[in-house]
């Protein structure tokens, strides 16, 4: 079992559930769900009531619990795609009850089989395609934002990422990129965008069937 006081929670067992905020009671909840050995451990959406600094850590320690807990499978419904980095080993991304596609977090995020997956997992920056049947998108991840003087490109915004780099927002008359930098760039700034051929995605315009 796990002790209560590893969720920080031990001390809520000893006051009445109506004294508890919504975020208290959903911790406790959570605490007493790994009481005893089970074979498969459910949640639905478990930590989308609490604040985002004790839900990175619960993330880190339901983590922890289910690399010790063998025998042990676990299955978790979320909204959030930083919960997937953080727990999954497998990902099953679904619309409407329906199971669009499998596989691991990183496969699933590079590769989606269809638009409708690719936004489920994170914001597109959409590109000009030059077709018509032809829709492509980018990850801001993968744009590269460098200074340049001969160049379009003019910074809109730029602040400081969780990642260490800096999210650059940049725009080319209708065109707007959101990328990453190793550093900041001033409102204005002209900057030079790098984008990869192998990390464009393209889908059927009609079928939002990846191309």
């Amino acid at each position: 079992a796990v002790r209560l006081a590893s969720f920080d929670s031990a001390w809520l067992i000893r006051r009445s559930v109506n004294e508890l905020s919504g975020g208290q009671r959903q911790r406790l909840a959570l605490a007493r769900q790994h009481i005893g050995k089970r074979k498969l451990q459910l949640y639905d959406e478990p930590l989308s009531s609490l604040d985002a600094h004790l839900r990175g850590q619960l993330r880190l320690l339901l983590r922890q619990i289910h690399l010790e807990e063998e025998g042990t499978a676990t299955i978790m419904v979320t909204h959030d795609v930083e919960d997937m980095w953080a727990l999954a080993d497998r990902v099953a991304v679904m619309e409407e009850g329906i199971v669009l596609q499998v596989g691991d977090p990183k496969g699933v995020y590079e590769s989606p089989v269809s638009l409708t997956v690719a936004q489920l997992m994170g914001f597109l920056n959409e590109l000009p395609s030059g077709q018509e049947d032809v829709k492509c998108f980018v990850r801001p991840v993968h744009v590269k934002v460098a200074s340049a003087t001969n160049t379009h490109y003019r910074v809109e915004d730029s602040r400081p990422h969780a990642s260490g780099q800096f999210q650059i927002a940049v725009r080319s008359g209708d065109l707007g990129i959101i990328g990453f930098a190793s550093r900041r760039y001033e409102q204005g700034e002209t900057v030079d965008v790098e984008i990869q051929e192998t990390d464009i995605l393209r889908f059927n315009s009609v079928t939002g069937k990846v191309t």
